[in-house]
């Protein structure tokens, strides 16, 4: 599209951690100053979670709006979701999916040992959103339920037993460790084959003028465990609405809505 119109405008959400759109978008909005070196990108500082830093942006002034890797970190993603379907003719948003967010990812490539040290917390500890598309046309989200790290077999707790006695605990490696208790992830709605591999673990989303967007449950997970267990289950269990087969469709619908036809 941008052979097709070099003036093709696209800001990026969340550009300043990560530079890999930098031969592609025009403008850039984060909590820092964008820098790439010469690429002439227009370079716009603001907090994503308030409204007033889109301000200075007309409706429909880009041709495409992305976001990656930024909505499951924020405080407010409706905020940055709504304003980008506001000022965006089409856009595309990536974050990890939910299989990935609700797994311990020491046992998973690529990540592996440089994760060993981090414990036993479920997906990236800094994340704080799952998402999940479960209808046509509509984001879902879900905070991240710190209760779903329980543990849930016998075994589990033995070995946690054990390895609390001084003369266990004591040593360099734990018992706890050492025996590779399967603390976290590993609950039946969790699909092991979409953690982890860079090529499975995106839950990736293109948009042409609007989509829906929803926090599951009114927010509100129910009045204890058992409630939030099955919120969970229902959430992470349900079948994706739309494929990757959509994809090639979407890419004509958002050329034609940017290029005029």
């Amino acid at each position: 599209m941008k052979s097709v119109k070099p003036g093709l405008s696209v800001l990026d959400i969340g550009a300043a951690a990560n530079p890999w759109l930098g031969d592609i978008i025009s403008d850039a909005l984060d909590f820092f100053p964008v820098d790439r070196g010469g690429l002439g990108i227009r370079s716009h500082v603001g907090d994503v979670n308030k409204s007033s830093s889109f301000a200075g942006f007309a409706d429909k002034s880009f041709d495409f709006v992305t976001c990656t890797h930024t909505l499951e970190d924020v405080r407010d993603p409706g905020v940055a979701i709504a304003e980008m379907q506001r000022i965006g003719k089409a856009g595309f948003i990536s974050v990890p999916n939910r299989h990935t967010e609700l797994s311990n990812l020491r046992k998973f490539k690529p990540f592996g040992k440089p994760w060993a040290r981090g414990g036993y917390h479920l997906g990236f500890a800094h994340h704080r959103w799952i998402f999940h598309v479960r209808s046509s046309n509509k984001l879902e989200v879900v905070a991240k339920w710190s209760g779903v790290s329980g543990t849930q077999s016998w075994y589990e707790y033995s070995v946690k037993a054990l390895a609390s006695l001084p003369v266990l605990s004591q040593k360099k490696h734990s018992l706890f460790e050492k025996l590779g208790v399967r603390q976290h992830g590993d609950y039946p709605w969790i699909n092991r084959k979409l953690v982890g591999l860079p090529d499975v673990a995106e839950l990736a989303v293109l948009w042409v003028d609007d989509f829906e967007f929803e926090y599951y449950n009114n927010d509100y997970c129910g009045d204890d465990d058992g409630d939030t267990f099955s919120l969970f289950s229902d959430f992470v269990g349900s079948p994706l609405a739309v494929s990757p087969s959509c994809v090639e469709e979407a890419m004509e619908t958002i050329s034609a809505t940017i290029l005029g036809g």
